[in-house]
């Protein structure tokens, strides 16, 4: 087989930017601000979250998940 006819998949792996990745965040956050909205996401502390933390705590979970 020739050389330079075949090569690795992660040669040719495309790179995630900074910018696509902040926005797939504003995304995730929107849709966690709508859960919210709706009630299907419900905060069980007796403080208030910040959003930021809600989010990190969402992300833990994921994270975490088998």
């Amino acid at each position: 087989m020739n050389k330079s006819s075949t090569h690795k998949a992660s040669s040719t792996k495309k790179k995630t930017s900074v910018k696509k990745i902040e926005e797939d965040l504003a995304k995730s956050r929107a849709a966690i601000r709508e859960a919210i909205g709706q009630g299907c996401i419900q905060v069980r502390r007796k403080r208030d979250l910040s959003l930021e933390d809600l989010f990190t705590e969402i992300h833990t979970l994921f994270i975490r998940a088998p």
